[in-house]
């Protein structure tokens, strides 16, 4: 069992377990990680893991956040895209509006994960990981909602406002599906913005990456 810490979110202790190694393990091997770092430990299973789940849930971790991983063309959209399309504008690196977007991602992120595994990075080190293209809408002056998109993978998605969200949505992947046949995107189930966009395409008993914590 391998211990790590990540430097976006390095208030927990991060466990990476192999299958060999859950029928070695029990509950006062992790009883003495808690003492010896005195930190939350946080361990990344796919769903269909059962044995390890098995495990984390005797141990005394508990399920905080499903992560569906997702590849999708038109034809998986439970409806057919809507003809009232937004006006889209696209920023990049070195742009005031893409500047907007990283503090506006930033502040989006933080928020979305706090529950789970609280952001410690500064703004500098996130944008430094995240994508140089944004796709965004605007009222007047206000950028209302945003899209951190790299080739055909939606990588971020930010708005702190529900008002007109799935006209952005709507728009969004029509852009993308104009370009490309599938897209990715991933979508946290503490992340509002990004499970409306899951919850337009029809997806069939799919496998999650969970992430499971027990506290100090």
């Amino acid at each position: 069992m391998k211990t790590y810490i990540k430097k976006l979110h390095n208030r927990h202790i991060y466990l990476d377990i192999e299958n060999s190694e859950i029928s070695k393990l029990e509950k006062q091997n992790f009883d003495k990680l808690i003492d010896h770092y005195n930190k939350p430990l946080q361990v990344g299973v796919y769903s269909d893991n059962c044995e390890l789940i098995d495990l984390l849930t005797k141990s005394g971790f508990s399920l905080k956040r499903k992560c569906y991983d997702l590849e999708v063309s038109k034809y998986d959209l439970k409806s057919p895209l809507e003809n009232d399309i937004v006006n889209l504008f696209e920023t990049r690196s070195g742009q005031l509006e893409y500047e907007y977007c990283c503090k506006m991602i930033y502040d989006y992120y933080a928020k979305t994960h706090y529950d789970v595994n609280p952001l410690t990075a500064k703004l500098d080190d996130f944008i430094n990981r995240i994508p140089q293209t944004v796709i965004y809408t605007k009222s007047k002056d206000h950028i209302d909602y945003c899209a951190f998109v790299e080739e055909n993978e939606i990588a971020y998605l930010a708005s702190f406002s529900e008002d007109n969200s799935k006209s952005f949505l709507n728009s969004l992947l029509s852009h993308m599906f104009s370009k490309y046949k599938y897209i990715f995107f991933e979508a946290d189930d503490t992340d509002w913005l990004a499970t409306e966009l899951r919850k337009m395409f029809k997806i069939d008993n799919p496998i999650t990456f969970d992430s499971y914590i027990r506290d100090k």
